[in-house]
């Protein structure tokens, strides 16, 4: 018997240029498709909220996906938009889904922290089910909304990137000389710690000498982080840039390097998939507990790209903590992405 055509709404960061957005949208519609073929799925890219309205209509299922878009680091204007979609889903769609959400950060600009806290609670009640991809934004949805259970679940671009990985196993590459390192930039987050490209260039020029490697700079938003990129490489020898603009592409520029060093979730993400020594240094309590949780080994602040031997030396810790424990790792990017395709095929039901 013939499965009846299914209408599902997928609302994200899509279509912006961000890649890690991009595979999530991406694991999520195959998931999608390999539960059931016969599906419409209208993916929400357009800021328009009358176009956004007409993909909605009458969809079984909304879909908010992925990623950490309930936020106002920069404005409120971003989450007041989101908080709208979720509105609006909700009187034009049947079931209505929050997969697997970073919250935050959630910050007092010229309105009360209150009166947006509130506002996130009333929106988000209406979900059916919600679930998010870390601790913490469990930990603040459960102070705002305490009689509705909120699940954990693994992030979905888990699944791209795993598929990935057996893609690139099963084929001989043609680069398979681990001569350099990569880097991907998060150019906000190197602002906001007032570190200068210079600082950059010292640090990356010694771990290029000390490992005999070539920096290599990933960009997983060119939108943000190009410029960034362009300015680093101008005072690195022998460095290179590389925009991919796919989840491939990006685990082919990753693919056999010596290590990673990371400032965005996803860039430490895919490096994890992939089996790859990987540093994050960041700020953000994401990619702090990311790094935590699938590797145990601490992320660092920012501020240790000011000192080039510190950052040298945990490069080289990281590096053996990865090699003495690299089984664990991959068994726990298996379990999780395993509880990921389990947990949405179980919500599509």
């Amino acid at each position: 018997m013939m499965k009846k055509m299914i209408k599902i709404a997928i609302c994200g960061y899509y279509g912006r240029g961000n890649l890690g957005d991009e595979a999530i949208l991406q694991a999520i519609t195959k998931q999608i498709k390999k539960k059931n073929t016969r599906t419409d799925v209208q993916v929400l890219t357009n800021k328009n909220l009358l176009t956004n309205a007409q993909k909605m209509l009458g969809a079984d299922f909304f879909i908010f996906g992925g990623g950490s878009i309930l936020q106002n680091a920069t404005s409120d204007a971003s989450l007041f938009y989101y908080l709208t979609i979720i509105r609006i889903a909700n009187l034009l769609c049947k079931r209505k889904i929050m997969l697997a959400n970073g919250i935050g950060p959630i910050i007092e600009h010229k309105i009360p922290l209150k009166i947006l806290l509130r506002a996130i609670a009333r929106s988000l009640n209406c979900f059916d089910f919600i679930s998010v991809r870390d601790t913490q934004s469990q930990k603040l949805l459960q102070n705002l909304l305490p009689n509705r259970k909120i699940h954990l679940i693994p992030d979905p671009a888990l699944i791209e990137f795993t598929n990935i990985n057996q893609r690139l196993m099963a084929f001989s590459m043609s680069d398979e000389n681990n001569n350099f390192f990569a880097f991907c930039p998060y150019a906000r987050s190197l602002e906001s710690n007032k570190i200068h490209p210079d600082t950059l260039a010292k640090s990356f020029t010694v771990l290029s000498e000390q490992y005999k490697v070539r920096p290599k700079i990933v960009v997983f938003n060119e939108k943000e982080d190009l410029q960034i990129a362009r300015v680093l490489k101008n005072r690195l020898k022998n460095a290179e840039i590389v925009v991919p603009h796919t989840a491939y592409e990006a685990a082919r520029a990753f693919h056999h390097a010596k290590f990673v060093i990371s400032s965005r979730y996803h860039a430490s993400l895919l490096a994890i998939s992939l089996g790859i020594p990987m540093l994050s240094v960041s700020a953000d309590p994401k990619i702090i507990a990311l790094a935590n949780d699938f590797c145990s080994f601490p992320a660092l602040s920012p501020s240790i790209f000011r000192n080039s031997e510190l950052l040298s030396l945990k490069t080289l810790e990281m590096i053996t903590h990865h090699s003495e424990n690299k089984d664990i790792i991959a068994q726990k990017i298996a379990l999780s992405t395993r509880e990921c395709e389990i947990s949405i095929d179980k919500i599509l039901k």
